[in-house]
């Protein structure tokens, strides 16, 4: 047990999760949901919550995807998450860049144990964004136009692409800048998404975003004197 707080809305509770020994620890207390009479509970292998408080879990270690039975990409609350971002990222939509990164690594990566929960809806939340990186200030113009070579050039980008959380936009843009044009960008990723969820009706959906963020989904993370550079730690992992 870690604490309550009643500064939520509604009221939250939190528990430590781990497989540490925290008898030293005083701000912490040993919790058997077995037996205590907390807000959760299991009783005869059922579990029992209060339903009118904020349930929130910190695990401490690795959770195995296998287990993996939903994918969302949520806003951080406004007041309460505390982010790891300089004042320049704070008007990034922080979901949406989410789910580019976690598309970005299951496709460059072939990661396949989390494709039956990723909806369409989650999917073309991440392709969306990614589709950014070929903008309307910079169009592309470079010399590859196959598909298969285009695939191969856009899983390498994605490759870069999900570890934003480090200055490495100048060289995802590098790889980007060598395909053809913005359809050969949109038919690779095509094939990439078709290929990897075993598909073949899968389209890149038009974009809600608005015009300024088409042109360049990443401007929030640039500082004063870099063009082409992310702001180091600017994303929360």
């Amino acid at each position: 047990w870690v604490e309550l707080m009643h500064d939520y809305n509604p009221s939250a509770y939190r528990f430590l999760i781990t497989d540490r020994d925290m008898s030293k620890h005083s701000n912490v207390t040993p919790y058997n949901p077995d037996v205590d009479k907390g807000p959760l509970r299991r009783r005869d292998g059922v579990w029992y919550w209060r339903t009118d408080y904020t349930s929130e879990f910190m695990v401490e270690g690795d959770i195995s995807l296998e287990h993996c039975n939903r994918l969302d990409f949520v806003k951080h609350h406004p007041e309460y998450c505390r982010l790891r971002q300089q004042e320049p990222c704070k008007k990034i939509q922080q979901e949406d860049f989410a789910a580019a990164k976690v598309l970005a690594f299951i496709l460059s990566h072939g990661i396949h144990v989390v494709d039956s929960v990723v909806s369409d809806s989650e999917l073309n939340q991440g392709a969306r964004w990614i589709s950014g990186l070929c903008g309307k200030t910079t169009p592309l113009c470079g010399s590859i136009h196959d598909a298969n070579q285009s695939a191969a050039v856009l899983r390498g980008a994605l490759g870069l692409y999900h570890l934003l959380g480090t200055p490495r936009f100048k060289e995802v843009r590098e790889l980007v800048n060598l395909l053809g044009s913005a359809q050969v960008f949109t038919n690779a990723l095509k094939v990439l998404v078709n290929q990897h969820f075993g598909r073949t009706d899968w389209e890149l959906p038009p974009s809600d975003q608005d015009e300024e963020d088409e042109e360049d989904p990443f401007r929030h993370f640039r500082g004063p004197e870099a063009d082409s550079e992310l702001v180091e730690d600017a994303v929360t992992a």
